[in-house]
């Protein structure tokens, strides 16, 4: 399984969407809980049964390390970091879209 963080937002969305096509089981990181989700996919940040990891900074904000660490903690294998250019933008600012 595969937690996204930022699993609502513009790259998060597109990713949920194209994996939960291919079959791939998805759980959604998302800070809306009111978020439309496809079919199957659960909205939760927790690690359980999580053996991949897509890490979107601005998502997770100050927490990233501690979220890296629990993973590592729990076993997961793959964590893909999202970097963008206002990846050190102040996370209090909206994103720029």
């Amino acid at each position: 399984m595969i937690l996204v963080t930022g699993a609502t937002g513009n790259v998060g969305r597109g990713l949920v969407r194209l994996l939960t096509t291919q079959g791939v089981r998805v759980r959604a990181g998302t800070r809306n809980p009111d978020a439309v989700l496809p079919p199957g996919v659960e909205a939760s940040s927790s690690l359980d049964g999580v053996n991949s990891l897509f890490l979107n900074p601005r998502a997770v904000g100050k927490s990233v390390g501690y979220l890296v660490a629990q993973a590592c903690a729990v076993g997961v294998r793959r964590i893909v970091a999202l970097s963008a250019i206002n990846v050190d933008d102040d996370l209090s600012a909206p994103a720029l879209s």
